[in-house]
């Protein structure tokens, strides 16, 4: 069997795609969240006296 070599990926005018990643864990939202997901879960917990879906946690 034969590999099939990858196309570089082309925009519509025919240019190369670069792609860069972004970089989400420098921003504000991003570190909100780290910071206070455990906060935010055990309170949710408590006021609805379960615990909440480990794949919830696991985001």
């Amino acid at each position: 069997m034969q590999a099939i070599a990858a196309q570089p990926q082309r925009a519509p005018d025919g240019a190369p795609v670069h792609y860069e990643r972004h970089r989400p864990e420098q921003t504000t939202p991003y570190r909100l969240v780290q910071q206070h997901a455990a906060t935010f879960i055990a309170e949710a917990e408590a006021i609805v006296g379960a615990e909440l879906p480990q794949f919830v946690k696991d985001e």
